[in-house]
């Protein structure tokens, strides 16, 4: 069709994404803390060892749209994770933990997959743990969920907090399942790769709950991530009574800053 002729006129055109792999592993839990500390520039990573060894690693494997990742890091961790580049869906292979820590904890555990939160900095906290991981890069996933929406691409919003159906989560698993091998192998085409990358991304989008906000350059910056927060919070529950000092509580500002806020970037 002509979406089909389109991909491959774009394939033939642009370079092959660049296979991206890494790993880490070792036995030092200082080591480990700075490593993983170092993922994201602004975390903080803490860590606190228990009983018996001490053996953790990182891997990642993908292109510049999609990356799978696994961690292993058997201690109990903690701290505050920044803005994430990408959207990332995860599943633990063992153990639990939370998001947003405090009042509006967020839990999971077990092989049902669950979502970071975006657009925003968030808390994490879990136990010594096994988990896979899969980030899409957010320009791509905002790009793929422009063909629903039919507008530009923008920042979407996710309800992190919704769990997806053993339907949703079955048909995810299985584009996950065929795009592995592809993104693994530095010797797949181009075309290819866009492929199954847009097939982990429209699944994605089947996964959670999800809509469009239309913010402006000026308040998709780091430091407006609390007002985004609140006005994310909004949309989220638009079928109850919230009121804005309930989504500036939720974000942690005052009513004010968000009211200020909201009137400056209207």
């Amino acid at each position: 069709d002509g979406r089909a002729a389109d991909l491959a006129d774009w394939a033939a055109e642009a370079p092959a994404p660049a296979l991206r792999r890494g790993h880490m592993a070792g036995t030092d839990l200082d080591e480990a803390v700075a490593r993983y500390t170092a993922l994201y520039p602004g975390t903080d990573f803490r860590a606190a060892k228990g009983p018996g060894d001490f053996s953790y690693r990182y891997s990642f494997v993908g292109d510049e749209n999609v990356t799978l990742r696994s961690s292993v890091f058997p201690a109990e961790h903690w701290g505050r994770l920044p803005m994430l580049p990408d959207y990332v869906v995860a599943w633990w292979r063992e153990g639990s933990g939370a998001v947003d820590v405090g009042s509006h904890e967020v839990r999971s555990n077990g092989s049902r997959p669950f979502l970071l939160p975006s657009g925003r900095s968030f808390s994490f906290r879990s136990g010594p743990a096994v988990q896979n991981l899969v980030h899409i890069d957010a320009a791509f996933l905002e790009e793929t969920a422009a063909e629903l929406h039919e507008g530009r691409s923008r920042p979407l919003v996710f309800d992190h907090t919704r769990a997806p159906s053993p339907e949703q989560t079955s048909a995810w698993r299985r584009a996950v399942g065929e795009a592995s091998p592809v993104l693994q192998d530095a010797a797949s085409s181009p075309l290819l790769r866009m492929q199954v990358g847009l097939l982990v991304a429209r699944a994605t989008l089947q996964l959670f709950p999800w809509h469009d906000v239309p913010f402006s350059a000026e308040m998709r910056a780091p430091r407006m991530s609390a007002v985004r927060a609140a006005i994310e919070y909004l949309h989220h529950h638009a079928d109850r009574p919230i009121t804005p000092a309930d989504a500036a509580r939720a974000a942690g500002i005052s009513t004010r800053v968000l009211q200020l806020a909201v009137r400056r970037h209207e």
